[in-house]
């Protein structure tokens, strides 16, 4: 599947330079059109888009409609207007713009045009030489300038060059401390060693980790991302035992943890990734039920029934129950808020696999049906410490806003929308 992606397309516009189209200002339009994209109707937001970009607008609101046209084109597989949008933005406001918000837009835009040759029109070269480009005016202290890092290690992995891609990620992981990024980057690490099918290498980085920060939560954690960078559909009976091996340890070091914790949100959390470990192993019952029971519990922090939820339509995908997946998609949009973005990815998702589905018909029959994860991983749990009882699950449990930076999971194919 062609991964989504989109960067700087959150909705919050300066005050309008013009009203228009009757009595409605652009902030009410665009706020019309991400109602409309939420519901599934990407052209109908497109046009009210359209509109929007028609009126006279100041540069920060022009930049911020361009954005949002290209994430509906993303969301309708059009990567060539979409991109056009997106360079639009780049040339026209530049990374080094001394106004920070037209800068943090061509940023954005920067982003989104890497990912954009990369994942929807499968041209490597030139989101590497996107990548150079926009390397090439940032000074070397540039915060972006680690984010252009983490572009260029998938760039190079896509390209085939791992052991470049794997020393860009190994470089930003000698110095990153923030706990969320560094399990990215140890994901990151995982899957260029993925790419050359060096199983046990790819393990190992999550096995080092673990010796220098002993936790039994993070070793739980560890062992589970251990065990999911070996294939589930192999012949090698070594190899099998291996991946067994470390997802049942990590599964029952989760439930040893989880019984000894009193407080609702860290249970919750632990349910959450012990049902990753059990899907992994094919209880897929007895995953369904614990991300279940987690999505009810109405007292537990928000975040982590959300991330619940998003498992448990991440795992109905990966059975192409869709009906089941698309109904789970929309109660995310409905209840979570935060989860708006995934919720929309999901709808689009699931409705264009339901069309490929149908225009494949007999053949689809004949087991030429888009494949789908052997093993979602759900974002479950970014954290590399324990949940603590009586502190902040939220704090422990971030989620992105935006997934254009998002990594690939210790399984390239892991959930939807990665």
């Amino acid at each position: 599947m062609k991964r989504l992606w989109i960067a700087g397309c959150v909705v919050v516009l300066a005050a309008a330079a013009a009203t228009g189209c009757g009595s409605k200002t652009p902030q009410d339009l665009l706020t019309e059109a991400e109602e409309v994209a939420q519901g599934g109707d990407v052209e109908g937001a497109l046009e009210i888009a359209k509109k929007v970009k028609d009126m006279p607008l100041d540069e920060v609101n022009y930049g911020l409609v361009r954005m949002l046209l290209g994430k509906y084109y993303i969301y309708n597989n059009d990567f060539e207007a979409a991109r056009k949008e997106f360079q639009e933005i780049y040339s026209r406001f530049r990374v080094d713009n001394p106004n920070p918000v037209l800068a943090k837009q061509a940023r954005d835009a920067s982003v989104n045009l890497v990912y954009g040759w990369l994942y929807q029109a499968n041209e490597p070269e030139k989101a590497w030489a996107q990548v150079q480009e926009t390397s090439a005016t940032l000074s070397s202290t540039s915060t972006f300038s680690r984010d252009l890092s983490r572009m260029a290690s998938e760039v190079l992995y896509t390209m085939k060059r791992y052991d470049e891609a794997f020393q860009e990620v190994i470089g930003l992981l000698r110095t990153e401390t923030d706990p969320s990024s560094t399990l990215d980057l140890l994901d990151r690490a995982a899957v260029i060693r993925l790419g050359e099918e060096r199983w046990d290498e790819a393990a190992q980085v999550y096995l080092d980790f673990a010796k220098t920060n002993p936790d039994r939560y993070l070793l739980a954690e560890m062992n589970l991302r251990a065990g999911l960078s070996y294939p589930e559909d192999t012949a090698s009976e070594e190899v099998k035992a291996k991946r067994d091996g470390f997802l049942r340890q990590a599964q029952d070091l989760f439930r040893s943890i989880r019984a000894g914790e009193t407080d609702p949100d860290a249970q919750s959390q632990l349910y959450v990734r012990e049902s990753t470990a059990a899907w992994a192993q094919g209880d897929k019952v007895f995953a369904e039920d614990c991300l279940t029971s987690v999505t009810q519990r109405l007292a537990v922090n928000p975040d982590i029934r959300g991330i619940a939820l998003l498992g448990l339509a991440q795992f109905k995908l990966a059975e192409e129950e869709y009906d089941a997946a698309l109904g789970l998609y929309r109660q995310l949009q409905r209840e979570f808020p935060k989860f708006q973005e995934q919720a929309t990815q999901g709808i689009v998702y699931v409705n264009r696999k339901v069309a490929e589905k149908a225009v494949l018909g007999a053949k689809g029959k004949e087991g030429e049906s888009p494949s789908q994860p052997q093993t979602p991983l759900p974002p479950a749990s970014e954290a590399l410490a324990a949940p603590a009882s009586g502190g902040s699950p939220a704090a422990s449990l971030p989620v992105q806003a935006e997934p254009a930076a998002s990594a690939p999971t210790a399984r390239p194919n892991a959930g939807a929308g990665n």
